[in-house]
């Protein structure tokens, strides 16, 4: 029998100090496609105590100077059971044990109401409401994990509003495509002769935080990608400062025409407007005062001569 005075237990090795033989063995875990898990749990139970090892990078969990004997294995992942094997016989040095486990790979893809790719967003797994693990999507806005097979809520959060959601009984590898409510606001900045306006500076804000910034192009253009929702878009240009309210709930292109700029430029539009008006009025004063008799032939209107007497 094994007693309990006779065990001496570290956080990587477990030693009996009793005389007999003592055994290293390994045990490697696999998901359901033949593949080293790369995270959990691995317990064994000698007369129901149990004794415990993460397992490393290669899905292996080396137990040291063991004794021969049978042992239950149980395997856990982020809490959750996939794995338990009553009975193991160990009777030689350096056995290796491989255990299957109900672990599948989920692969994730997320998109934009424009189809492209949603990166930087943070992926939330959840079972009864409690998160299980998190991602970020990559540059291809895809991320992947091995997960127990059970039911999850998968959440997509981006500038801290949900913006997808799915939920999903994973039973065994998959990809899973969500829609994310994110849109693309085209900006552009012209004058009254429809000239780009650069330089624009611009501030997206929603609940009093700016979520963006960005300035306009040569061309005068700037865009954003927002999460559905209420904005304030702030404009500057030139120490003069206006406010726009936005409802951001699709794709849209947005033309900005601004008429004073700055007192140069207004003046020179305003100019611009009145020469024409001007001229017209002088044009039909001008016309008055000139009489058409013959094809040709202009004679200038006179006022009679009265004689005083």
């Amino acid at each position: 029998p094994i007693l309990e005075k006779d065990i001496k237990i570290s956080e990587t090795t477990t030693k009996f100090t009793y005389n007999t033989n003592a055994y290293d063995f390994s045990i490697i875990c696999v998901d359901q496609d033949n593949m080293p898990l790369d995270k959990g749990t691995v317990t064994i139970y000698i007369n129901d105590k149990p004794f415990s090892l993460e397992l490393n990078e290669n899905g292996e969990a080396l137990f040291k100077n063991f004794p021969p004997t049978r042992y239950n294995i149980r395997v856990t992942m982020y809490n959750i059971e996939v794995a338990f094997v009553p009975l193991v016989e160990v009777n030689y040095d350096g056995q290796t044990i491989l255990v299957d486990t109900h672990v599948s790979r989920l692969r994730i893809k997320l998109f934009k109401a424009d189809n492209s790719s949603l990166i930087n967003a943070k992926i939330s797994l959840k079972k009864a409401g409690k998160e299980i693990a998190s991602l970020i999507s990559d540059d291809k806005g895809e991320a992947s994990i091995r997960l127990p097979q059970t039911q999850y809520n998968v959440l997509v959060e981006y500038q801290n509003v949900i913006v997808g959601e799915e939920t999903i009984f994973l039973d065994h590898s998959l990809t899973l495509s969500i829609p994310c409510k994110v849109y693309l606001l085209k900006l552009i900045f012209m004058d009254l002769y429809d000239h780009p306006i650069p330089n624009v500076k611009l501030s997206i804000i929603r609940n009093n935080e700016i979520v963006s910034i960005a300035e306009s192009n040569i061309m005068g253009k700037a865009s954003f990608y927002l999460a559905e929702g209420e904005y304030t878009l702030k404009k500057e240009i030139n120490n003069s400062t206006k406010i726009y309210e936005l409802k951001v709930k699709e794709n849209k292109d947005i033309k900005i025409i601004l008429i004073k700029e700055n007192m140069t430029n207004y003046g020179i539009a305003l100019a611009s407007l009145l020469i024409p008006i001007v001229s017209l009025i002088l044009g039909i004063i001008r016309r008055r005062s000139i009489k058409i008799s013959f094809p040709g032939i202009i004679e200038r209107r006179r006022r009679p001569v009265i004689p005083r007497i």
